[in-house]
């Protein structure tokens, strides 16, 4: 088979570990950390752009991982040291403020000043962070940093919060550093994932569930398409104000409090009221959120034929009614499921950056890869993929000296 576009090529060699992320940590500062953790990046399955609906959501964590190795210090100081990158960066517990310039660095600053506000302190620390997740295409690789600093600093210091509210400090680290308005579908994942397995997530109740994953002689590849990202912050934003604003709208005939609440006979009806554009939105969103309802019984008796359909209205929703993909995205999409024994595939990230899930037999690897090349030439960006191994999918590990 051709490996032109194969794993190597979006730069995951060898996947980082504890130890080695320890030991790079003691090189750096001269002595072993206390303490290091690493958690899994993850992909969002089905689900997309429901959470702040109070929706439902399929995340799958990855074998990829993030790892934070925290030592402490005797002073005030808060030194970072990024091993992938060869970076370092530093500040202390009383200036810890968002620069533009610390990039990495600021999830973790983040961290530290959200545990302190939950009444944690946190004094003079060490911190080395490394890992394999891809950054910058929907793989939720800030969140598994977050959770692996979380996790060590609540370890390190035995702090008294609970598992939830140790998620929060993670997802508010993202959101206050970066602006972005993430949801806890990535932290979930990434914390309670287990080999195997895909986490359905509730996001009102915030209540999960483990589902066994695992069809014949299928998985799941995922890809980068490379696409340069028109999508921003700000039009995320703004499809998240129309689903508030069909929410108002309808709230006074239904008495719902979000998208969760209604269904796709309210929001048709609901035609005069609301401009097209937020009925498309939402017609999305309530649409998705009953997709990963008929998802569920899919996964569990091992219908890939089914779940491949719905991923595949899932990409066309996210087309043609969130307006959110874009033309190389649909054109791979389209082609792949042309191809015998790929069962369906679907756009996958966010205004951050995206990538494509797709569900896939062994013995179509080599077509897949011979269209990627076909994609290459036509659009000019190269898609290179990598095989989601779920059975070898990383779990939450702690490592003690």
């Amino acid at each position: 088979m051709n490996s032109k576009h194969m794993v190597q090529d979006i730069g995951i060699q060898d996947l980082a570990t504890t130890e080695r992320n320890a030991e790079l940590h003691e090189q750096e500062y001269g002595v072993p950390p206390h303490i290091t953790v690493s958690a899994p990046g993850s992909v969002l399955l089905m689900g997309a752009y429901t959470e702040h609906s109070d929706g439902l959501v399929f995340g799958l964590p990855l074998e990829q991982r993030m790892i934070v190795s925290i030592g402490r210090r005797t002073d005030n100081s808060l030194r970072f040291f990024a091993a992938d990158l060869n970076e370092r960066k530093r500040t202390s517990v009383s200036a810890l403020k968002y620069k533009r310039e610390d990039r990495w660095a600021n999830y973790l600053k983040g961290v530290v000043m959200q545990l302190q506000r939950l009444g944690c302190p946190v004094r003079g620390l060490n911190l080395t962070v490394s890992g394999s997740v891809p950054s910058g295409i929907g793989l939720g690789s800030s969140a598994a940093m977050g959770v692996s600093c979380a996790v060590a600093l609540k370890s390190v210091y035995d702090f008294k919060v609970s598992d939830m509210q140790l998620l929060q400090c993670a997802r508010r680290a993202e959101q206050e550093y970066t602006g972005a308005e993430t949801g806890l579908s990535a932290y979930l994942t990434s914390y309670f994932g287990e080999p195997g397995h895909a986490v359905y997530i509730d996001s009102r109740s915030l209540e999960y569930s483990l589902v066994p994953v695992s069809f014949e002689d299928a998985f799941f590849v995922v890809t980068n398409p490379h696409v340069q990202n028109c999508f921003s912050e700000e039009d995320e934003a703004n499809r998240r104000d129309d689903c508030r604003r069909c929410v108002e709208k309808l709230h006074g005939t239904h008495g719902g409090y979000a998208l969760r609440d209604y269904g796709v006979d309210d929001v048709e009806q609901g035609l005069g009221i609301m401009s097209e554009d937020v009925r498309r939105r939402c017609l999305h969103v309530v649409n998705e959120m009953q997709r990963v309802r008929e998802a569920l019984p899919a996964i569990r008796a091992q219908d890939k034929v089914d779940l491949g359909k719905m991923m595949v209205r899932s990409h066309n929703s996210l087309r043609d009614l969130y307006e959110v993909s874009y033309p190389e995205l649909d054109w791979l999409v389209k082609r792949s499921c042309e191809i015998s024994g790929i069962h369906g595939a679907k756009l996958a990230g966010s205004s951050t950056g995206c990538c494509v899930v797709t569900l896939i037999e062994q013995s179509s690897l080599e077509s897949y890869s011979e269209k990627l090349e076909e994609y290459e030439r036509i659009f000019g960006f190269p898609g290179d993929y990598f095989v989601l191994n779920l059975p070898a999918a990383s779990r939450l590990e702690i490592r003690v000296p």
